[in-house]
């Protein structure tokens, strides 16, 4: 998939959906240097890409960036309340809070 989506850019660079897509393929094959930049740069083009916005949030999590993490799935709560993007985000601030020191 990465090789497609890769092949893809190299036609439409400027594919903010195909580089959220390549983020999330780069960060489960533990790329996540790769997959971070892919998710800011979608985010660079469209800032309300709630695909990037959530893998961005999640490797922010993963690079114990917790407090990045949270503003970019509230992010996509607050603009895809009703989306499968905000189901996740919701799960993940889920999990964030209850991994929280108390």
């Amino acid at each position: 998939a990465i090789g497609d989506w890769t092949e893809a850019l190299k036609k439409a660079p400027d594919r903010d959906d195909v580089l959220a897509l390549r983020a999330t393929a780069l960060r489960k094959t533990n790329q996540p240097a790769a997959a971070r930049a892919d998710a800011d740069r979608a985010i660079a083009i469209n800032p309300k890409n709630v695909d990037a916005l959530l893998e961005r949030g999640t490797l922010r999590q993963m690079n114990g960036d917790t407090g990045g993490a949270i503003e970019d799935w509230n992010a996509v709560k607050a603009l895809a309340p009703d989306s499968p993007a905000a189901h996740t985000a919701d799960s993940n601030l889920a999990r964030a809070a209850a991994a929280a020191p108390k």
